[in-house]
């Protein structure tokens, strides 16, 4: 993935870091706002553009982790929390259903 950033920002001539945050931004609001489904950020090639994706990912960690409802762990605290995740999914299914048909 960020390579694929990388050549958009080399191509462009956009600031790499304000680009990588401004993608960090809005790939967390979608989900935080949306389905809440968890949200993976991976570095490959964290040192392009001296660093600045690592830095907006920094960034971007110290603005969202503090969030109500927000948990930044590892894999094995999302692989035990993703039945409760589930069960949630499942329950406001049935809620906008019953909202939906019963009126």
């Amino acid at each position: 993935m960020d390579y694929n950033f990388r050549i958009l920002h080399e191509e462009s001539g956009e600031d790499p870091q304000a680009g990588m945050a401004h993608a960090y931004a809005e790939y967390f609001d979608n989900n935080y706002n949306g389905s809440r489904a968890p949200i993976h950020i991976g570095h490959h090639f964290s040192l392009y553009f001296d660093g600045a994706y690592w830095r907006a990912m920094q960034d971007f960690v110290q603005d969202v982790c503090w969030r109500d409802d927000v948990i930044c762990g590892t894999y094995s605290e999302l692989a035990g929390a993703m039945p409760l995740y589930q069960a949630m999914r499942s329950a406001n299914r049935s809620r906008r259903w019953y909202w939906r048909h019963a009126l």
